[in-house]
């Protein structure tokens, strides 16, 4: 873990809900049900996504150059309903992690996706980080082929594992989805799109236990 010190460029604004990225430090803003709050270290921290947690605070993700072991490493970021902070904690390797959707699990910890080139077996790999309700590292886990693979979204089945959506290049870059059980073990994968490029960026698993994703397909050259 790592202590808070410095306040700068990470940072949302909420009326509960809403996220947003600062480049410099804002001090707080008296309106009723809102408040600004800036984290972060001395280097380029950004966020990219964020969940209301079980006892009505924040857990946040992103990217992190202030805190980790490489050049951007994953950042989870645990806060109260009031934009206190409670906690922090880095994930990944000695190159690069970007880090884009965080959700909390049914034991009251959070599962996080993104990308990783300093796992797996080809430049970049999707990585998903499994922790505890304080951010512990539980398990994270690299998956992929040969070339790049992206993800956007993960979050938590039915059955206790996780599907994750983004996208995977073979050729050219298709829709991706992954199926897990809890440990983050690979029981399927699936690849769609035809010729033209297609990705994910979210997924939803539907009452009939199937899913439903979305994301874009280039339909002509230059266009999604």
């Amino acid at each position: 873990m790592f202590t808070f010190s410095e306040k700068k460029y990470f940072s949302f604004v909420t009326t509960l809900a809403f996220f947003f990225f600062l480049m410099s430090v804002y001090n707080s803003i008296a309106q009723p049900n809102t408040w600004v709050v800036v984290y972060g270290g001395f280097n380029y921290d950004r966020g990219k996504g964020i969940c209301q947690t079980y006892d009505k605070g924040f857990a946040v993700c992103g990217s992190s150059a202030s805190f980790g072991q490489g050049n951007t490493d994953f950042y989870l970021l645990k806060i109260d309903e009031q934009g206190k902070y409670k906690w922090q904690n880095s994930f990944g390797g000695i190159n690069l992690e970007n880090c884009f959707s965080i959700q909390q699990t049914n034991d009251s910890g959070f599962v996080l996706c993104g990308y990783s080139n300093s796992f797996g077996t080809s430049g970049y790999d999707a990585y998903i980080v499994k922790t505890d309700s304080l951010g512990n590292l539980q398990w994270q886990k690299n998956y992929g082929s040969n070339d790049w693979d992206f993800t956007y979204w993960a979050e938590q089945t039915q059955d206790s594992g996780y599907i994750i959506a983004g996208e995977t290049y073979n050729n050219t870059m298709h829709a991706y989805l992954i199926k897990t059980n809890s440990d983050g073990d690979t029981l399927w994968t699936k690849r769609y799109g035809g010729t033209n490029s297609s990705g994910f960026k979210e997924v939803h698993q539907t009452p009939d236990k199937g899913y439903i994703a979305a994301g874009y397909l280039q339909v002509s050259p230059g266009n999604k």
